[in-house]
């Protein structure tokens, strides 16, 4: 949907009207007009920022570590990364934290910038097969204000971490099945402790957010001041990738 990896590059779909794509190497990174391979752009999903160079990932911290220490803001970055590889396992961030920490700013900040779309954070699928249907049409999963995780539930989320495979009836009216396999990367957040299973546990990055002492910034200076550090963020956040494969 949004990632994909051919002869040691990585290619972001830009989900822009040109169907332009970002293509990423050890050299660095540029915009090119079409990818080396069919793209699919969910009719929800919204462009990528355009991409500024000279940008730093200390930016983030603005919106970040007004409730969280140096090290939490490593493995935030860590699983931000992550998500731009097609790796064989992607992590599950899990976001916990007391009311008013920041925990669905910090989710919805992170799917702006790793799989833009319509929507924010989604409440949890109650059914296996809409999890797979909702992993189909997005590159990042992430449910907002869990109060706990079913076992099933636990296990189909483990899956979609390592390669997550469904079959469904292609019609009513016929015997086809129709078999589709993806993994993606997740975030979760509550209040209360969500992880109880050690298969889960071994995937999850866990972080816990301190409360802000109730000083929040105006939703609307935000997002403007946001609006203006994405191109930079997400520059910085390519050439760190460059980096990685440089160094790999």
């Amino acid at each position: 949907v949004r990632v994909n990896e051919q002869d040691n590059k990585i290619y972001l779909t830009m989900a822009d009207r040109a169907w332009r794509v970002i293509e990423v190497s050890k050299d660095g990174w540029k915009i090119i007009d079409r990818a080396p391979f069919p793209t699919f752009k969910p009719p929800h999903s919204e462009p990528y920022p355009e991409p500024v160079k000279g940008g730093s990932l200390d930016l983030l911290k603005k919106y970040t570590m007004y409730n969280m220490g140096e090290d939490t803001f490593k493995l935030v970055v860590g699983f931000l990364l992550s998500c731009f590889r097609q790796t064989l396992e992607y992590p599950i961030l899990v976001v916990n934290g007391t009311q008013d920490s920041g925990k669905s700013t910090l989710t919805n900040l992170l799917l702006r910038i790793i799989d833009p779309c319509k929507a924010t954070a989604a409440r949890p699928p109650t059914k296996e097969s809409d999890l797979g249907v909702a992993a189909l049409n997005r590159h990042l999963l992430a449910y907002d204000n869990l109060s706990g995780l079913s076992a099933d539930m636990s296990d189909a989320i483990c899956c979609l971490s390592t390669g997550y495979t469904t079959n469904l009836r292609k019609l009513y009216t016929n015997g086809e099945i129709y078999t589709y396999t993806v993994h993606r990367p997740v975030i979760l957040n509550g209040i209360s402790a969500l992880i109880h299973r050690d298969d889960l546990a071994r995937r999850t990055i866990g972080i816990y957010l301190a409360a802000n002492g109730g000083i929040k910034r105006p939703p609307e200076s935000l997002a403007k001041d946001l609006k203006g550090d994405l191109p930079l963020i997400f520059g910085a956040i390519l050439s760190a990738i460059s980096a990685s494969l440089g160094n790999q």
